[in-house]
């Protein structure tokens, strides 16, 4: 064999070991002296991987999506806020409670939801885990304090209508007070479990690049008393209420019709009645 395919053949077998994708019969070529074919074999497979890493991908329209979503969040519940403190018509108890649940809402808007728009970008969490531990915690803590707002605002509304003299009145800033403390308390005790995991070992919240925690017995009570639990209260409070406000409805039908055909004694205690009724409205 000359020197020259002597060389040739020291250049392929570095070749194949450099590219092991490219096999290529030495013994077919060498007779013909066929060096096309080595650069037809061997030119595609690099160009094809220069490519490849070369092309960049292509945006991600959810991302931009999750980005406007997160806007108008955190400016919708921001404007919430800004009302209420601006504007004292809207200072009373009720306003007040709906403040906070807008706090909560707002703190998910800029705590939570972007961590999820960048694992929605990367396809898993590409951070540290201390970031998964805060943003799992802060997650919990801010979906739980939203959930049982809506919870206490339901009972809130079913006391008001099956009780207007006695409970109706009462609502002072130190109850409303009371009742935002303890949504906020019952919000941090379901979600401390995760920090206090998180800390001693990470594992139990970050895994292999996946921010999701698994803590068993935190699975199993996190979803009784931060869903199901509220989920029932407000089920039934609701129930309750629009069975409350049928019943007013057909109390006012009724009224209307015998207005007309009583004496006057009778028309001044409707019109007592009807106050009344005026006054549980505006008391809702």
């Amino acid at each position: 064999m000359s020197p020259f395919l002597e060389t040739m053949q020291v250049v392929l077998t570095l070749h194949t070991e450099v590219h092991p994708k490219i096999r290529m019969n030495f013994s077919d070529h060498v007779g013909g002296y066929d060096i096309t074919s080595f650069n037809n074999i061997s030119s595609p497979s690099v160009n094809s991987t220069a490519i490849d890493e070369s092309i960049p991908h292509s945006p991600k329209w959810g991302v931009l999506a999750i980005i406007f979503i997160v806007f108008c969040t955190a400016l919708g519940n921001l404007l919430v806020c800004l009302a209420v403190i601006w504007d004292r018509r809207l200072q009373n108890m009720t306003n007040y409670f709906l403040m906070s649940l807008a706090i909560a809402d707002f703190l998910v808007s800029i705590l939570v939801m972007p961590f999820g728009m960048i694992v929605e970008l990367f396809g898993d969490f590409p951070l540290r885990p201390e970031f998964c531990i805060f943003w799992v915690t802060m997650d919990v803590l801010m979906c739980t304090a939203s959930i049982w707002h809506m919870c206490t605002m339901s009972m809130d509304r079913y006391f008001t209508l099956k009780y207007p003299m006695k409970y109706g009145r009462n609502k002072t800033k130190m109850t409303v007070a009371l009742k935002i403390l303890f949504v906020w308390l019952v919000s941090i005790t379901i979600s401390s479990p995760i920090c206090v995991y998180g800390i001693s070992d990470t594992n139990s919240v970050f895994n292999h690049g996946q921010c999701v925690p698994a803590i068993r017995d935190f699975v199993i009570y996190g979803s009784i008393f931060a869903f199901y639990i509220p989920l029932t209260i407000m089920l039934i409070t609701y129930i309750l209420t629009i069975r409350i406000l049928w019943k007013n409805q057909k109390l006012m039908k009724t009224i209307d019709r015998s207005d007309l055909k009583s004496p006057p004694e009778t028309q001044r205690k409707v019109r007592a009645k009807n106050t009344f009724m005026s006054t549980i409205r505006r008391q809702r």
